[in-house]
């Protein structure tokens, strides 16, 4: 394996690196989101188990979604997650507003207030960083190809590279190449 062979293969494995570790951090929000709709879908439909159980399979239905969705670049599968997002947190929020008119404690509303920002910071975080990987593969998926003459300058500093790592081995000559 020539130098430039290797130098490709290790920018391609850096960059392959990269994604993963930032496909990971995206699934760990996605499962702290996870656990916090739990809470909240305990918080909001807690007296009734049957509905409390169907959230609960609704919501994992939905971040199995979302996993498939990042792996793949295919952010139409993360638009369930935010939906239910929307519709669980202006719920939680709808509740909280009720219990703290009933309650002289206000703790439960400040709770739900807080969970609420971290949904929305967590919707924001997952998209825009989705959206810059989709972004980075388009770029790399439609660049141009090189010239001729771009082709055979590489090709040229490729040998020029190789013959100064390996000295007196015969290779082809270049040069005599047309351009």
């Amino acid at each position: 394996m020539d130098h430039s062979t290797r130098f490709r293969v290790q920018n391609w494995l850096r960059s392959q690196r990269k994604i993963l570790h930032s496909r990971m951090c995206l699934l760990m929000l996605v499962m702290i989101n996870f656990v916090n709709s739990v809470i909240l879908t305990l918080e909001v439909c807690g007296e009734d188990s049957n509905l409390t159980l169907l959230m609960f399979f609704v919501n994992t239905i939905v971040v199995f979604l979302s996993m498939y969705g990042l792996y793949n670049f295919k952010p139409v599968f993360l638009s369930p997650n935010v939906l239910l997002k929307i519709v669980l947190s202006s719920s939680a929020l709808f509740y909280g507003l009720q219990m703290a008119e009933t309650r002289a404690n206000s703790c439960i509303f400040a709770w739900l207030t807080i969970s609420i920002i971290l949904f929305i910071l967590e919707i924001h975080t997952m998209f825009s960083t989705t959206f810059d990987i989709i972004k980075q593969l388009n770029l790399r998926a439609y660049i141009q190809p090189p010239t001729y003459e771009e082709a055979l300058q590489k090709m040229r500093q490729a040998q020029l590279a190789s013959t100064e790592q390996q000295p007196g081995v015969h290779q082809l000559d270049l040069t005599a190449l047309p351009v």
